[in-house]
């Protein structure tokens, strides 16, 4: 008998999509499966939908909303599978995407190996999915994969929704880390997979369709989520420190923060713009690292500095944007 895979998902507010999830995990071409959704206290009517699609593969639970972490533990905790499969309620994945990922790992035969495979980006259909080769579209050592994602030089990391992991490796790992939410807390976690595992092997076969377009400018740059972000990226740091204590973890460390750093200004609350400058500092600086932007804003940096071009540009942006997304780009620069 084939190994059982559970598919977790938390759903928040999801019920524009959650039909077509569900239905490519029940277009996969492998079985057994079991899908495990945990509403996580939506106010939209994203459980009356899911209990409409009840069928004997699928365990649909309700709890008070305590963000997408503490959804996915509840989920794992209820979950019996041998593999784990993380997907978010507004993502669709390929029909055989973990029957190869699957077929990977059973030929590797070690517990704490994982496996991943493509993913793109896509808006209103997959139809108009953007396809693109990441760096992590091969075979990688744990340490080898996190450095590269950390160290910023082509950028490039793995989706949630294309992990399939052994449950001993998971079971190594540990929970997801509740108390706050971060907008990269799967990029924290996979951190940690990646300081636990042997070895990641990558499937060319399979997809995972990475929904965009969906969070307003204020969803992504509120101080709790900037907050969620460098607490994320402390962890994923010190992850690869870990592994090795060297001058390249350091420099990667560094660099990591000073692209936070460009990244988030002037929005970052001055308090984390501190505590960012003095880990910029304490592991060696990164003077390579410059503040990315359009061929307007490169220009701009060069006359009048990156601070102002990147106020300018982010005025700009708010002016573009709705009432809601002014409201906070104000109250979080002020």
């Amino acid at each position: 008998m084939r190994p059982l895979v559970s598919v977790l998902i938390p759903a928040y507010n999801a019920s524009r999509w959650i039909n077509q999830t569900i239905a490519s995990v029940r277009a996969q071409t492998y079985s057994p499966i079991e899908t495990v959704v945990v509403d996580d206290g939506s106010t939209d009517n994203t459980l009356e939908v899911l209990r409409r699609l009840e069928w004997p593969g699928i365990k649909i639970v309700a709890k008070a909303n305590g963000g997408p972490a503490s959804a996915r533990n509840t989920a794992f905790r209820l979950a019996q599978g041998d593999y784990i499969y993380f997907l978010d309620a507004d993502d669709i994945v390929a029909p055989d995407t973990i029957e190869a990922c699957v077929a990977r790992l059973e030929r590797a035969a070690d517990p704490y190996a994982f496996a991943v495979s493509r993913w793109c980006r896509f808006w209103k259909s997959t139809d108009d999915a953007k396809y693109h080769e990441e760096p992590t579209f091969r075979d990688w050592d744990g340490f080898g994969c996190l450095l590269h994602i950390l160290s910023n030089e082509i950028g490039g990391t793995q989706a949630i929704g294309t992990w399939v992991v052994p449950r001993p490796l998971i079971e190594r790992v540990g929970p997801w880390r509740e108390g706050y939410i971060s907008p990269i807390d799967d990029g924290e976690y996979l951190s940690r997979i990646l300081g636990a595992c042997t070895y990641m092997y990558f499937s060319p076969r399979g997809n995972l369709f990475y929904r965009s377009g969906i969070g307003g400018l204020s969803s992504r740059r509120s101080p709790a989520h900037l907050e969620g972000i460098f607490r994320s990226l402390v962890t994923m740091t010190g992850v690869l420190r870990q592994m090795e204590d060297s001058a390249r973890t350091r420099y990667a460390t560094a660099r990591t923060f000073q692209a936070f750093i460009y990244d988030t200004y002037p929005q970052l609350p001055q308090r984390l713009v501190r505590e960012a400058e003095q880990l910029v500092a304490k592991y060696g600086g990164a003077p390579d690292c410059k503040p990315g932007g359009s061929p307007a804003f490169n220009v701009a940096r060069h006359l009048v500095g990156w601070k102002a071009a990147r106020r300018a540009q982010t005025a700009w942006r708010t002016l573009r944007a709705g009432p809601a997304d002014r409201t906070q780009v104000a109250s979080v620069a002020s």
